[in-house]
């Protein structure tokens, strides 16, 4: 399937036909749309009660994507994301449902699994709410295409075993916060003896329980989740302040924190390593088991198996079949590619890999190889 370039989250029918939003109540044909359409993009209008928590919910699927609507309407502005307004217009982006409707004007190609009935397409959810910008590097000197910048780099997580020893914890905000987000103070306890320093940054994170091979039962390792940056502003006897700033995504108390060692967006594709096949084993965020295009996810190939990043692999499916019925012999066919992924950073024994291009859902368990 083709991506769909240009495709706002919200996309309106013409005119009579309701959004698959939920933002109509029966019978309320005559309402005044709460997304509307300027030259700019698509608005939102904000009702009494909304929270960018539960807008993000609406039109992104996931609540978790909140700093994302939050920093996509930093011209709006929402100096602060605990309050919005009734009748502030909210910018909303792309996203990934299940089902979207196509607008009218079909600025857009319809793939052949098109529902004609209900004017729906079919895209796989990708798990990133504003799809990365990844692009050639004009000026670099490379030739064609060869080194891209891919901007979301310093939010990419890891699978490691063992795990990362953090440096501190987050245990309690400084005032009443139920959203911690950049400008936001937090205190943070010490973890073993390592200092924590004053004016330095650090990587805001939490970890989530080890994955393990299906099928041989080996463990691959514990997911390192970024979810932001802080700064050490004040030292106390027994504990640190920090002052957040940078979200990723939802912030906790009880994540963790480690050194803050930002990584350049610059990537330089390199020579894939030949002959190898191996297997996604899972995707980067919370409680999604798809990916599809610009998702991130991770495969169990690392540097000891000489996958670094920059490299690109198929993401394929082979079948088999009896070609004659009388010998009941099965055969192997030709690999089918239906996607790639381009290596982002490497572990010893894993790495995290970005979904370039898919033409169907792919799931953990899915299995790539050398081009």
């Amino acid at each position: 399937m083709q991506n769909v370039n240009g495709l706002y989250g919200v996309i309106l029918l013409t005119a009579g036909v309701f959004l698959l939003f939920g933002v109509f109540p029966a019978g309320a044909q005559e309402a005044p749309p709460l997304v509307e359409k300027d030259e700019s993009g698509y608005y939102y209008t904000v009702q009494k009660g909304d929270t960018l928590w539960d807008l993000s919910q609406r039109f992104l699927n996931s609540p978790y994507l909140w700093p994302d609507l939050w920093e996509a309407n930093s011209d709006v502005p929402i100096k602060n994301p605990h309050l919005i307004y009734p009748g502030q217009k909210i910018r909303l982006f792309k996203k990934y449902p299940e089902r979207v409707v196509v607008e009218e004007d079909m600025s857009f190609q319809r793939p052949e699994e098109e529902d004609t009935a209900s004017k729906s397409i079919f895209i796989p959810p990708t798990g990133a709410a504003v799809p990365p910008r990844l692009s050639p590097i004009e000026g670099s000197g490379a030739p064609d295409d060869s080194v891209i910048e891919y901007n979301q780099i310093n939010r990419v997580g890891f699978i490691r075993y063992p795990p990362v020893k953090p440096h501190g914890q987050i245990f309690e905000t400084v005032g009443e916060k139920s959203i911690i987000s950049p400008g936001d103070e937090v205190y943070i306890k010490h973890i073993g003896r390592v200092e924590l320093i004053l004016g330095k940054q650090y990587k805001i994170y939490r970890t989530f329980e080890l994955i393990k091979d299906n099928e041989t039962g080996e463990d691959y390792g514990s997911q390192h989740y970024f979810t932001g940056v802080l700064e050490i502003i004040r030292r106390e006897p027994e504990f640190v302040i920090g002052r957040v700033t940078k979200s990723f995504r939802s912030i906790y108390q009880d994540d963790f924190i480690m050194p803050y060692e930002p990584q350049s967006p610059r990537i330089e594709k390199t020579k894939s390593r030949e002959g190898l096949i191996g297997k996604i084993i899972g995707t980067e965020e919370e409680n999604s088991n798809l990916l599809g295009q610009h998702s991130v996810a991770f495969i169990d190939k690392g540097s000891e198996h000489g996958v670094g990043p920059g490299q690109i692999y198929e993401i394929f499916i082979q079948k088999k079949a009896v070609i004659n019925p009388v010998a009941n012999r099965e055969i192997t066919l030709t690999p089918e590619i239906f996607g790639k992924l381009m290596v982002l950073r490497s572990e010893s024994k894993t790495s995290t890999a970005l979904i370039t291009h898919s033409t169907q859902v792919i799931y953990p368990g899915s299995y790539f190889k050398s081009p």
